[in-house]
């Protein structure tokens, strides 16, 4: 766990499991940034104590599910399907608790939003617009 807690920890969040040509889209200056604020004193430890914490996240996941299927908050997934950490065969699952759910698989990684920004801004735009327009006829 503490691996991911370094520098070359916080590249491969960025870099893991896409390719040549996504890997091309990812400047450097992404993770060198993220390392700098992360590198902070007393924030590892702060990281590293969260991440030790995980089980206890873990366990609130009947909460969310509950929460999802009893309020069906409006929701937009996006998902990179080469994420080295969260497998794409867990994005829809959230359509079980949130049948209304937009669910996007991009080509992309962990951090969709570095390798498609076009990509998530056009779908974060739309949806947000839809969401305002419906609060507008309702």
């Amino acid at each position: 766990m503490s691996a991911f807690l370094s520098k070359e920890g916080t590249k491969m969040q960025y870099i893991a499991g896409i390719s040549d040509e996504l890997m091309t889209r990812i400047g450097p200056e992404l993770w060198t940034l993220d390392w700098e604020r992360m590198s902070r004193p007393g924030n590892i430890e702060m990281q590293f104590e969260l991440n030790c914490d995980y089980k206890n996240n873990l366990a609130m996941y009947s909460s969310f599910q509950n929460y999802f299927r009893t309020q069906q908050p409006k929701a937009l997934i996006i998902w990179g399907k080469h994420d080295a950490f969260f497998s794409v065969k867990e994005a829809p699952c959230y359509k079980r608790d949130l049948p209304d759910a937009e669910l996007h698989i991009l080509d992309g990684g962990h951090k969709a939003l570095a390798t498609n920004f076009d990509e998530v801004l056009a779908l974060v735009s739309g949806f947000m617009t839809r969401i305002v327009l419906r609060s507008h006829v309702e």
